[in-house]
């Protein structure tokens, strides 16, 4: 019986297919839970996560479990956003001076339905928790 040598884990050189056999590049480097991913001169890498993947095929390409045009539609292009996603799907954004507000992130490729509220602080004097009276 032959050997199969087709690596377990995604590796840094392997390709990298979306689930409708699309390509999207070569994995530069992996990053904690992301794959790097080159797609060519004059194009930024994407910060793939690693929920995504789907399996190694037997040529040793990484298989997504989303199609090429979804991959490229989540805007996972910004290093700095690891490649979150706000609720809406959109990129998420980055805004240390909006201290009071909740940002909400969904893992990509999840089905999952998420509602959100809208959440208001009150930051009254009479309303501070850790008061001792």
């Amino acid at each position: 019986m032959a050997r199969n040598s087709t690596p377990a884990v995604p590796e840094k050189g392997m390709q990298v297919y979306g689930s409708d056999a699309g390509r999207l590049g070569d994995i530069r480097r992996i990053e904690g839970d992301f794959l790097v991913v080159d797609q060519g001169i004059l194009r930024d890498d994407l910060y793939i996560p690693r929920s995504v993947v789907d399996r190694i095929d037997q040529q040793g390409r990484v298989v997504l479990t989303l199609s090429k045009d979804e991959v490229k539609s989540r805007g996972w292009t910004d290093p700095a956003l690891g490649g979150a996603i706000t609720v809406s799907g959109q990129p998420a954004e980055h805004r240390p001076d909006a201290l009071n507000q909740v940002s909400t992130t969904a893992t990509p490729g999840m089905d999952d339905v998420i509602n959100v509220d809208t959440i208001e602080f009150d930051d009254r004097p009479d309303m501070d928790t850790n008061r001792t009276e």
